[in-house]
């Protein structure tokens, strides 16, 4: 069933939903212990009608290595396999007590602190998400760094056609304020289905970082 256009917030779950003319939207806050919990805060979906453009990769086949301490060694169980960033070279960490909080959400925007998520002296991290009928824009602040190294993660599986002053992955273009370095992981789904993950990784330049994601004109 198709859902309706319009925008929803699933404030027990943490989950903000917006379906537009040209895209879906999805994003989440929460906590990293969730049922079938991944290691996710702050993570979110950019499709069209193409597919995922910026994807969750989803649970992949449960294997002996699911449900065991390996859990979170997993890519796709890992905030490592999210769009979420990498703060001093550390991922975000398991358990309930690693969360964000939800600072609003309304018709044409969300935001959130997500250094919660993170284990250590992490600053103070507040993802927002503005959205237009076009597309949207995500600003990352990062306050109390102290120096510490920050790469922007985000994923696709789609193929991502790196630009000169853009990314563009299947109808939609991303643009910041450099490029990404873009690698490939191939993970196995259920055999004989493996699964070809992109990763792209920009690393921040100063105390905020901003994305435009937009779906190109058609």
């Amino acid at each position: 069933q198709e859902l309706p256009f319009g925008t929803e917030y699933l404030a027990n779950a943490e989950w903000y939903l917006s379906r537009r003319e040209k895209y879906s939207f999805a994003a989440k806050c929460g906590y990293n212990a969730e049922p079938h919990n991944h290691n996710d805060v702050g993570s979110f979906i950019f499709a069209t009608d193409k597919g995922q453009m910026l994807a969750d990769i989803g649970a992949l086949e449960y294997t002996r290595d699911t449900f065991s301490p390996r859990r979170y060694t997993l890519l796709h169980n890992s905030s490592l396999g999210h769009s979420v960033p990498i703060v001093d070279g550390k991922e975000q960490e398991k358990g309930e007590k690693y969360r964000g909080k939800v600072l609003s959400a309304g018709e044409n925007d969300f935001s959130m602190e997500i250094d919660g998520a993170y284990n250590g002296d992490v600053g103070k991290i507040t993802r927002s998400f503005s959205l237009n009928d076009d597309g949207v824009v995500l600003t990352d602040r990062f306050d109390g760094l102290n120096g510490k190294p920050v790469t922007e993660r985000f994923i696709s599986v789609i193929k991502p056609q790196v630009l000169d002053d853009c990314v563009v992955i299947g109808d939609t273009i991303i643009k910041a304020h450099t490029l990404p370095e873009v690698s490939l992981r191939v993970l196995e789904d259920k055999k004989p289905t493996t699964v070809d993950v992109y990763i792209m990784d920009y690393p921040l330049s100063g105390e905020e970082f901003k994305l435009e994601i937009t779906q190109k004109s058609k």
